[in-house]
């Protein structure tokens, strides 16, 4: 299985090229500051997280509520170099004493972000030439990944139906909606 580290590099390597020669406006990355998760969630809720690093294997799915709730909602990356860290921290976190102390939170220090859209477009299977509006905010990215599927999943559930409607129509004769469905196997005659 390939690591989330190494999707995500993959990915932003062919989107550059893309963007280098031409073929697609560049990402548009979000600054990395932006995207950490806030002291105050990181208090109140840090430990309803699922945090992966570069090295996972897994996340939990993308929902469109990422980055508006913690449980259930996706997963939050933590820098490889905070990995040895993680549970000692954990084990001295008090989120009441945080919530005392002014909302300063002493997860902090591990650096939890959240994972920016088009790494979240990488994971799910989204090609290197796809890109969001430039205009369109992180949260509404993350809503429009969260109720996404996988690309190359629909193409190959897709795939024999296509193949049937190419084969039975002929060169050059348009076909109706009603004829597409039906050289797909759908009746919807009464």
């Amino acid at each position: 299985a390939l690591s989330v580290g190494h999707v995500i590099s993959a990915w932003h390597a062919a989107a550059e090229t893309l963007s280098r020669a031409g073929a697609r406006p560049p990402l548009g990355k979000i600054p990395l500051e932006e995207l950490r998760v806030p002291d105050r969630t990181l208090c109140r809720q840090g430990k309803l997280f699922d945090i992966v690093t570069a090295a996972a294997t897994r996340t939990n799915c993308f929902t469109k509520n990422y980055g508006r709730k913690v449980e259930g909602a996706g997963s939050v990356l933590l820098p490889e170099d905070q990995a040895d860290r993680l549970v000692p921290v954990f084990a001295a976190h008090d989120p009441e004493a945080c919530a005392a102390a002014g909302g300063a939170c002493t997860l902090r220090v591990l650096g939890l972000r959240y994972f920016e859209p088009y790494e979240v477009a990488a994971l799910l299977g989204f090609p290197p030439d796809f890109r969001f509006p430039p205009s369109l905010p992180a949260r509404q990215r993350w809503a429009l990944m969260g109720n996404s599927v996988n690309p190359l999943a629909v193409a190959h559930v897709l795939a024999p139906f296509a193949q049937r409607l190419l084969s039975s129509a002929s060169v050059g004769e348009q076909t109706t909606e009603d004829q597409c469905l039906a050289a797909c196997g759908w009746n919807l005659d009464p």
